[in-house]
């Protein structure tokens, strides 16, 4: 069960500093003569919710009617049919609610009094082809003709299919076909977990907040936060959409709305991130998210309508026990994780990427960073990264030197668990953030901290251009104790791997 404290809420504040950060970055871009080619205009969505009216199931985007009844959240459709610069969006139909002269059936339907039912009115809008987008999925109608049914003869709207599997079934229903694609959302749940495993590691990607690993576990420990949708292990894209300050901030794993901010009301209602595909194979893991903008009120969304950038993918592949350059396979803790954006052929210019970013349990909360020239680490107090992580967070020295690493360990003690992060890029540099005072303290082997607020984060910044798809850039990441990650780092860097 998780707990949450709505008086002690800081999940905001990385984020927006963050924000900050980048702001101020990627407006000075444009002082360095690349064009720029941003994403395209992010469309605000409805989420559908399918409520339970008695033997009547309905659908609405409406929260105050939702409110009134038993409902899941199944679908995300879009509010209109032009984007948010008023540009139309091709190929888009509207999708009806209607309702049997009787008043005992409602059915969804892209056809105006479709079957002589009365049109209560418009619910949002689809694209009528399932190949407009990468990972659109079939909104689907099912009707009840079975006459033991307590429901029959009413039609019900559910996913059918999409590109991962969803949790959702109506016994006695008949399927009768698609009205038309959208993004498929996970009914009733946040969490859907798939798992891969390699050198002592075991990852866990959640493929119900944008297939982001959710839990990465070594010996015992687990050491990912999840307390809302802007943690876990994940990558985001930043970019001065409009110009400033507004600022696209495309989010593999969800926005701002997710399960933990004290004003969603339940799973059902928070914003994920549409998972479009989750791999595992071996030792490896892949996966691709169409990201949603952290803050959707700069695209006129809101709490209860999230802000999709359809032509747009997040995503990550991850190899656990990685072979080095050596070609010897050591059965060691490291994994490689390359992100990987889609973006479209026109989208150019200077963009800063999470490449990627860990928010971790408050324990982890021992930092350190790596000097390549001497192979020694320098401790930062944590109060000197707590001053700054409502601000600009604390950017860790040796941006852009080549190779750099850092380390969050729960403590100080050669034997302290700890987890590691190496990259090499003319073009990248790490930030700490500290919020993890104050909240949480229970042992590491206790699981609770996951889902509490406070935290302690590392990010890998790349800042620069990124080229037409697909764009990836590697990082090493690493679990052991304290002094094996040390040992760990030198490695990888007498190898001299590069993250570009």
């Amino acid at each position: 069960m998780r707990s949450y404290n709505p008086l002690s809420f800081p999940a905001d504040l990385p984020q927006i500093s963050m924000l900050i950060t980048l702001l101020v970055l990627v407006s000075s871009a444009t002082l360095t003569g690349h064009a720029q080619v941003g994403p395209e205009a992010p469309i605000k969505l409805n989420t559908l919710w399918e409520m339970q009216l008695g033997t009547d199931y309905t659908s609405t985007t409406d929260p105050a009617e939702r409110n009134l009844h038993p409902y899941v959240g199944i679908f995300y459709v879009l509010s209109g049919t032009s984007d948010s610069a008023n540009n139309s969006i091709p190929g888009v139909v509207p999708l009806y609610r209607l309702l049997n002269s009787s008043k005992t059936d409602h059915m969804d339907s892209p056809v105006a009094g479709e079957g002589g039912y009365d049109t209560e009115g418009s619910i949002g809008y689809m694209w009528s082809n399932g190949s407009a987008k990468p990972g659109l999925s079939p909104l689907t109608r099912f009707y009840d003709n079975q006459p033991q049914s307590a429901n029959a003869g009413d039609h019900a709207t559910g996913i059918d299919e999409s590109p991962i599997a969803h949790p959702q079934s109506f016994p006695y229903y008949a399927l009768e076909g698609a009205l038309g694609f959208g993004y498929a959302r996970y009914p009733g749940t946040d969490l859907s977990l798939a798992s891969v495993q390699g050198g002592g590691v075991e990852a866990k990607s959640n493929a119900a907040t944008g297939c982001a690993v959710w839990e990465w576990w070594w010996n015992g420990i687990q050491f990912i936060n999840d307390y809302d949708y802007g943690r876990q292990l994940a990558s985001a894209a930043y970019y001065p959409g409009g110009g400033a300050p507004v600022l696209n901030s495309l989010q593999e794993t969800g926005d701002k709305y997710g399960f933990g901010h004290p004003d969603v009301l339940n799973r059902d209602t928070a914003h994920p991130s549409p998972c479009i595909s989750l791999n595992t194979s071996g030792n490896t893991q892949s996966s691709a998210a169409v990201p949603l903008d952290w803050i959707p009120s700069n695209f006129g969304g809101g709490i209860d309508n999230p802000v999709i950038y359809p032509d747009m993918t997040l995503g990550k592949t991850l190899t656990l026990d990685w072979i080095g350059p050596d070609g010897i396979d050591r059965n060691w803790p490291v994994g490689l994780y390359q992100v990987v954006i889609t973006s479209p052929p026109s989208m150019s210019g200077d963009f800063t990427v999470e490449a990627p970013t860990a928010y971790l349990n408050p324990q982890f909360n021992s930092y350190f960073y790596y000097t390549a020239s001497s192979q020694t680490f320098t401790q930062v107090s944590t109060s000197s990264i707590h001053a700054l992580s409502d601000t600009t967070g604390y950017q860790v020295p040796g941006a852009g030197t080549g190779p750099q690493a850092v380390i969050l360990a729960a403590g100080t003690d050669p034997t302290s668990p700890a987890m590691g992060v190496f990259i090499n890029s003319p073009n990248a540099g790490f930030v700490f953030y500290d919020e993890s005072t104050g909240g949480c303290t229970d042992s590491l082997s206790n699981v609770t901290c996951q889902y509490q607020s406070n935290f302690a984060k590392w990010g890998v910044n790349y800042f620069s251009t990124i080229t037409p798809s697909p764009w990836t850039f590697k990082t090493w990441i690493m679990t052991d104790t304290l002094q094996n990650v040390e040992a760990y780092i030198n490695q990888l860097n007498s190898w001299k791997v590069t993250s570009r």
